[in-house]
This record gives C-alpha cells, sequence and structure tokens, in this order.
C-alpha cells in the first residue's frame, strides 16, 4: 500500500529576507554522527545567491546545513553535540538553472559512513554528478542547544521561493525509493523512517504540521499575511518538473 502525493497543491513562499520556519530543539532533529539519513524536497527557487533548506544549528555551525543555488545543491554534516573532530560538506551540479516557478525534486541519501564519497543526490529521480568528493574541515567547538529551522541558516542566507514538500529520513534511501518517491508514491515500509513530514497541505496559520508523527511542527516567523502561502489548482508534479 502507499500513500500519493503527485498532486502538488499547497506550497509555503518564502520572500528571502526574514522568513522562515522554527521546529525548536527536539532531539529526533539532532542527526547523530555515522547516523544514515536522507532529505527530500520540492522547491521553486527565485534567489540568486545561497538559499537555506534546513538547518539545525547549535552555536557557531551547523549540525547540519542543506542548502541551493541556481546552480548547485550542497550539504554540510557535523553530526551528534559532541562533534567528532571534522565536518564534512560535499556539492552537486543542478541539471538545470532553477528559476521563476521551476520546480525541482531533490533527494540527498547519506548512509552511515560520514566519508562524503559515499553521500548521493538525485534530482528528479536521476542521479547528480558531484563537484569533486567532498571535503572536511577542521573541528568545531560548541556547547549551544541545537535548534532546526526551515528557510534560514540561522540569521542568514534565507530562501527566497516556495517549498512545497520537505521530508526527512533516518535511512539512506535506495535507488527503487527513490524512484518511488519521484512517482509519487510514499512507501508504507517508509513511513516509520521519517523524521520530519512537511507537505504544507494545511489551513493557513501560524504552525506548520509535521505529519511523521514526531511533533516537529514549523512555528512561522515574519510570514506577514495570508497571500505568503502559495495555493490554486493542484498541479501534477511530474507534469510541471522540467
Amino acid at each position: 500500500m502507499v500513500e500519493y502525493y503527485s498532486q502538488i497543491g499547497n506550497g509555503l513562499k518564502f520572500f528571502g529576507t526574514d522568513d522562515y520556519l522554527e521546529t525548536g530543539n527536539n532531539t529526533t532533529l539532532n542527526l547523530k554522527s555515522n547516523q544514515a539519513v536522507s532529505f527530500e524536497f520540492v522547491i521553486s527557487y527565485s534567489g540568486t545567491g545561497n538559499g537555506t533548506i534546513i538547518s539545525n544549528r547549535g552555536g557557531t555551525p551547523s549540525r547540519f546545513n542543506v542548502a541551493v543555488n541556481p546552480t548547485n545543491l550542497a550539504i554540510i554534516y557535523i553530526g551528534d553535540g559532541d562533534f567528532p573532530s571534522t565536518y564534512s560538506s560535499k556539492t552537486w551540479d543542478l541539471p538545470y538553472t532553477l528559476t521563476g516557478d521551476q520546480l525541482i525534486h531533490i533527494i540527498i541519501t547519506k548512509p552511515v559512513s560520514d566519508n562524503p564519497a559515499t553521500w548521493k543526490a538525485f534530482a528528479n529521480g536521476v542521479e547528480l554528478n558531484s563537484v569533486g568528493a567532498g571535503t572536511s574541515g577542521t573541528p568545531f567547538s560548541e556547547t549551544a542547544t541545537a535548534t532546526t529551522r526551515v528557510g534560514v541558516e540561522r540569521d542568514n542566507r534565507f530562501f527566497e521561493g516556495t517549498l512545497y514538500l520537505l521530508r526527512l529520513y533516518n535511512k539512506e534511501l535506495s535507488s527503487s525509493e527513490v524512484s518511488a518517491l519521484f512517482d509519487g508514491q510514499l512507501p508504507t515500509a517508509l513511513k516509520p523512517s521519517l523524521l520530519l513530514n512537511y507537505d504544507f497541505n494545511y489551513d493557513r496559520g501560524a504552525t506548520v504540521w509535521d505529519k511523521s508523527g514526531n511533533g516537529n511542527h514549523g512555528t512561522a516567523i515574519s510570514f506577514g499575511s495570508t497571500t505568503d502561502k502559495n495555493g490554486g489548482a493542484w498541479r501534477d508534479i511530474k507534469g510541471i518538473i522540467v
């Protein structure tokens, strides 16, 4: 049995200035070193620089940070609160330049290994070419409690565009699972792996409801009015991705 989401209706529009979602510091999103994890999202992007999809912050660096610009996708991963001796990051080329209302479906998969050479990314179901094998950096030192935010990296790199879907899984998604998700299926077997599940098909208001069952609801910060919510006719995701 599967749940279909291939028709994308509502999305949350970000203006790239000071608006974002605050999910708090629920421990389910405090990812660990040597932990498998996957990120899935559907966006349109109208920014010109780097825009943050989701970031987990605790002090100066990110425990994890996923960002896009018109031509690239990038992730930085540190891990648990004690922080390993290095951080890892990887960048991929996108298949086309993101402009305006073009939609793109992205999945990043990370196995248990913190070696970025083992990480993969997919756009519209097709594996992306990486920009190099990934890098590792020098140690970080911090003790602050981590907070997860959507649409901002702490207080900069605001996302400008519309977010239609955002999911985190506590596993490395297989190629067949990536294909199923791009085809609009959420297989029942994947549901227990969900850490976060925003589909943005909710009534207008200050809260974006997490449908993973983990209570990682998002509080809307600086969204001035209901016009910030993109709605309108339902559209088939594969019919509008280019």
